[in-house]
Protein backbone atom coordinates (compact mmCIF):
# COMPACT_ATOMS: atom_id res chain seq x y z
CA UNK A 1 0.00 0.00 0.00
CA UNK A 2 1.23 3.32 -1.09
CA UNK A 3 0.57 6.02 2.12
CA UNK A 4 -0.22 9.38 0.61
CA UNK A 5 -0.38 11.89 3.50
CA UNK A 6 -0.43 15.62 3.38
CA UNK A 7 -2.47 18.58 4.72
CA UNK A 8 -4.36 19.14 1.47
CA UNK A 9 -5.02 22.84 2.44
CA UNK A 10 -6.64 22.60 0.18
CA UNK A 11 -6.40 19.39 -2.32
CA UNK A 12 -5.49 20.99 -5.84
CA UNK A 13 -4.74 19.66 -9.44
CA UNK A 14 -1.14 19.11 -8.58
CA UNK A 15 -2.46 16.42 -5.41
CA UNK A 16 -4.63 15.21 -7.96
CA UNK A 17 -1.98 14.39 -10.58
CA UNK A 18 -0.05 12.87 -8.16
CA UNK A 19 -2.92 10.41 -6.73
CA UNK A 20 -3.63 9.33 -10.49
CA UNK A 21 0.28 8.68 -11.15
CA UNK A 22 -0.10 6.87 -7.65
CA UNK A 23 -2.56 4.69 -8.49
CA UNK A 24 -0.80 3.25 -11.70
CA UNK A 25 1.66 1.90 -9.04
CA UNK A 26 -0.99 0.50 -6.65
CA UNK A 27 -3.49 0.72 -4.05
CA UNK A 28 -3.36 4.39 -2.41
CA UNK A 29 -4.71 5.37 0.58
CA UNK A 30 -4.65 9.53 1.34
CA UNK A 31 -4.39 10.58 4.89
CA UNK A 32 -5.09 14.30 5.62
CA UNK A 33 -2.62 15.50 8.22
CA UNK A 34 -1.75 18.42 10.55
CA UNK A 35 2.00 19.56 9.83
CA UNK A 36 3.49 21.21 12.73
CA UNK A 37 5.46 23.27 10.03
CA UNK A 38 2.59 24.27 8.17
CA UNK A 39 -0.88 26.93 9.17
CA UNK A 40 -3.63 24.81 8.79
CA UNK A 41 -6.63 27.46 8.29
CA UNK A 42 -9.68 24.57 7.66
CA UNK A 43 -10.82 21.60 9.48
CA UNK A 44 -10.05 17.70 8.87
CA UNK A 45 -13.71 17.29 7.81
CA UNK A 46 -13.38 20.28 4.73
CA UNK A 47 -10.59 18.76 3.92
CA UNK A 48 -11.49 15.38 3.46
CA UNK A 49 -14.63 15.96 1.40
CA UNK A 50 -12.46 18.12 -0.63
CA UNK A 51 -10.82 14.62 -1.96
CA UNK A 52 -12.44 13.06 -4.57
CA UNK A 53 -11.15 9.56 -3.79
CA UNK A 54 -13.07 6.97 -1.68
CA UNK A 55 -9.44 5.49 0.06
CA UNK A 56 -9.54 8.93 2.37
CA UNK A 57 -8.82 9.39 5.89
CA UNK A 58 -7.42 11.83 8.56
CA UNK A 59 -5.32 11.69 11.74
CA UNK A 60 -4.74 13.99 14.30
CA UNK A 61 -1.52 12.76 15.03
CA UNK A 62 1.65 15.37 14.17
CA UNK A 63 3.94 12.16 14.27
CA UNK A 64 4.20 10.50 10.90
CA UNK A 65 5.96 8.05 12.71
CA UNK A 66 2.99 7.60 14.81
CA UNK A 67 0.49 7.53 12.39
CA UNK A 68 2.25 5.38 9.52
CA UNK A 69 1.57 2.59 12.54
CA UNK A 70 -1.42 2.71 11.84
CA UNK A 71 -1.19 1.66 8.36
CA UNK A 72 1.01 -1.73 9.05
CA UNK A 73 0.29 -2.51 5.56
CA UNK A 74 2.30 0.56 4.22
CA UNK A 75 5.14 -0.42 1.62
CA UNK A 76 5.63 2.90 0.37
CA UNK A 77 5.77 7.02 1.51
CA UNK A 78 5.19 9.81 -0.82
CA UNK A 79 6.61 12.84 0.02
CA UNK A 80 6.85 15.86 -2.15
CA UNK A 81 10.72 16.95 -3.13
CA UNK A 82 10.18 20.28 -0.73
CA UNK A 83 9.58 17.71 2.51
CA UNK A 84 12.11 15.13 1.66
CA UNK A 85 14.93 18.21 1.21
CA UNK A 86 13.81 18.87 4.88
CA UNK A 87 13.53 16.30 6.57
CA UNK A 88 16.76 16.64 8.81
CA UNK A 89 14.35 19.36 10.49
CA UNK A 90 12.25 16.22 11.59
CA UNK A 91 12.20 14.71 14.76
CA UNK A 92 12.46 11.89 13.49
CA UNK A 93 13.16 10.77 9.91
CA UNK A 94 15.16 7.69 10.18
CA UNK A 95 12.09 5.89 10.14
CA UNK A 96 11.17 6.13 6.33
CA UNK A 97 14.70 3.48 5.98
CA UNK A 98 11.79 1.08 6.72
CA UNK A 99 9.69 1.99 3.45
CA UNK A 100 10.51 2.99 0.06
CA UNK A 101 10.52 6.33 -0.28
CA UNK A 102 8.41 7.81 -3.85
CA UNK A 103 9.72 11.73 -3.84
CA UNK A 104 7.75 13.78 -6.51
CA UNK A 105 9.40 16.72 -7.93
CA UNK A 106 7.74 20.57 -8.33
CA UNK A 107 9.34 22.83 -10.61
CA UNK A 108 12.84 22.39 -10.45
CA UNK A 109 13.98 22.12 -6.94
CA UNK A 110 17.10 19.98 -6.53
CA UNK A 111 16.48 16.87 -4.85
CA UNK A 112 18.83 15.72 -1.97
CA UNK A 113 20.33 12.81 -2.70
CA UNK A 114 20.27 10.43 0.76
CA UNK A 115 21.91 7.35 1.20
CA UNK A 116 20.54 4.64 3.71
CA UNK A 117 17.35 5.35 2.00
CA UNK A 118 15.20 3.00 -0.84
CA UNK A 119 13.76 6.18 -2.34
CA UNK A 120 13.13 7.18 -6.01
CA UNK A 121 11.97 10.60 -7.54
CA UNK A 122 8.89 10.55 -9.67
CA UNK A 123 8.20 13.37 -12.62
CA UNK A 124 4.78 13.49 -13.18
CA UNK A 125 2.92 16.03 -15.09
CA UNK A 126 2.95 17.78 -12.01
CA UNK A 127 1.24 21.52 -12.57
CA UNK A 128 3.46 24.61 -10.54
CA UNK A 129 0.59 25.03 -7.86
CA UNK A 130 0.63 25.23 -4.26
CA UNK A 131 -1.56 24.84 -1.68
CA UNK A 132 0.09 27.85 -0.03
CA UNK A 133 -0.30 30.43 -2.84
CA UNK A 134 -4.02 29.29 -3.59
CA UNK A 135 -5.02 30.21 -0.03
CA UNK A 136 -3.03 33.79 -0.39
CA UNK A 137 -5.82 34.49 -3.43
Amino acid sequence: MIFFGGTFNPWHEGHQAILNELLTLGKVTVCVLNNPFKEIDSSFSERVDNIPYDQVCYCSENSLVKVIKLFPETKSIVLGADSWNNIDEWANHEFLKDYEVLVFNRGSIKIKERSGYNYRVLEAKIPNISSTELRKK
